[in-house]
């Protein structure tokens, strides 16, 4: 895995992260948060010489301790994660950057898949294939 960084705060609140073990206490610590938050995470790789990266990923963690998502954008376009939970409608709220973002909230997927998902982006710098991707279309 290569090193990540991941920025969460518009107080320039952000953290290197240099192995997978790291980055996953990161993302739990702010899963059991209580607040709803969407933290930026870049592999170190993709951003060196102040570059534009190929590819965005967004993780929102804690609103529920449970459950997450990936907001993800490359050269395919925007793409969230997808719970296979058809009965979910409406949308979850979180914060970015001190900046209310709705996702549907059937983009929300169990903590243990994201997190996976965001390893296999930390070591292959694309959208993973481990999680269900819906389009966005708004």
């Amino acid at each position: 895995m290569t090193t990540t960084h991941v920025w969460y705060d518009v107080k320039q609140q952000s953290a290197d992260v240099r192995d997978a073990a790291g980055l996953e206490a990161l993302l739990r610590h702010h899963a059991i948060s209580g607040e709803p938050t969407v933290l930026s995470v870049f592999r170190e790789c993709d951003v060196e010489d102040d570059q534009i990266p190929e590819i965005e990923m967004l993780v929102g963690v804690g609103r529920d301790p449970h459950l997450a998502l990936i907001q993800c954008g490359d050269d395919d376009g925007l793409w969230f994660t997808l719970s296979p939970d058809t009965g979910r409608e409406g949308e979850v709220f979180y914060d970015y950057m001190h900046n209310a973002h709705y996702y549907p909230s059937n983009a929300e997927i169990p903590l243990e898949e994201v997190l996976s998902a965001v390893h296999e982006f930390a070591v292959t710098g694309t959208r993973p294939d481990t999680v269900a991707w819906q389009a966005v279309t708004r």
